[in-house]
């Protein structure tokens, strides 16, 4: 008996030193950090990622889109893709300015949005992916001009890069004519910017769609959109406010299958006004998320 504890004691001793050297060697243990960053051991805070672009992807109807494919350049990050509700957390190495892309599969091609400077956690970069075939010409305006767009008295319209909110360049709408001018006459007639295209009876959901920018107001400006076909005419609204870019669609679909024409305006008391429009389209809206359901079975 003696003997046999002898021999437990030493299998048992020698075990301990094992697992003892074992543990020592072992790579520390991965946390995770504040930003969902994986980060090791007691070295957590040297590797945590401290500059981050995050937002939301969504369709023309300001609906998530799935299974966006978000990257950054210069390079250094790796691509990350959208969750279920359009959202995206995309960490980079340093602060700097970084030009974002996303793309996704059924959806039109954006421009990247360039110069976005990173100096920590940035939040709200918000991207609207086009559809996949557009009704408007140059309707983000990177061709640098407005030839395929009408110009009426009263509006100053200028491609300029500081209009562009992706791309290189966006449209800078001036505007001084009052509110009872735009009251006394047709909506095409002042102050407007225009296009007249054809809106196929095959879409599905035919939605216009464009973001814009208050730079300059007064209390009670407005812009407004109009689409007009053979059929009717659709009038939009907008109060302006100087904040940073928002997004708007409108449901065209009374006008499937007609000639339209689309005519932004940018009216209000007398004044200056100025407003930055990009991303301007027409097209069918591709749904980005569905919900799955599966069967339940009981066993």
């Amino acid at each position: 008996m003696k003997v046999k504890r002898l021999v437990e004691s030493i299998i048992t001793a020698a075990l301990s030193l094992a697992l003892t050297q074992s543990a020592m060697s072992a790579t520390p243990p991965t946390v995770t950090g504040p930003s969902g960053v994986s980060q090791a051991g007691s070295d957590a805070g040297s590797s945590a990622s401290l500059y981050q672009i995050s937002g939301r992807v969504t369709n023309n109807r300001g609906e998530p889109v799935f299974n966006t494919s978000v990257s950054a350049q210069p390079g250094g990050a790796s691509p990350v893709k959208t969750d279920g509700q359009g959202n995206y957390a995309l960490d980079v190495t340093d602060s700097g300015v970084y030009t974002l892309t996303a793309s996704r599969y059924g959806y039109g091609v954006l421009p990247p949005l360039l110069n976005v400077t990173v100096t920590g956690l940035l939040t709200g970069l918000d991207v609207v992916l086009p559809p996949a075939e557009d009704a408007i010409v140059d309707g983000g305006f990177e061709m640098g001009g407005i030839l395929d767009w009408s110009q009426a008295s009263g509006i100053t319209a200028t491609v300029d890069a500081r209009a562009a909110h992706s791309g290189h360049y966006g449209l800078q709408l001036d505007a001084t004519i009052p509110m009872t001018t735009l009251l006394r006459a047709p909506l095409q007639t002042y102050a407007c910017v225009s296009q007249t295209f054809w809106i196929s009876s095959s879409l599905t959901r035919p939605t216009l769609s464009w973001v814009y920018r208050t730079v300059q107001a007064d209390p009670g400006d407005i812009s407004m959109v109009s689409v007009t076909g053979v059929t009717a005419t659709i009038n939009h609204s907008i109060t302006l406010m100087p904040d940073g870019w928002n997004h708007t669609w409108l449901d065209l679909g009374i006008l499937k299958g007609q000639n339209v024409q689309l005519c932004f305006v940018v009216e209000g008391a007398a004044g200056a006004k100025q407003v930055y429009v990009d991303e301007m389209s027409i097209g069918d809206s591709a749904v980005g998320a569905r919900g799955v359901y599966l069967p339940m079975t009981r066993r």
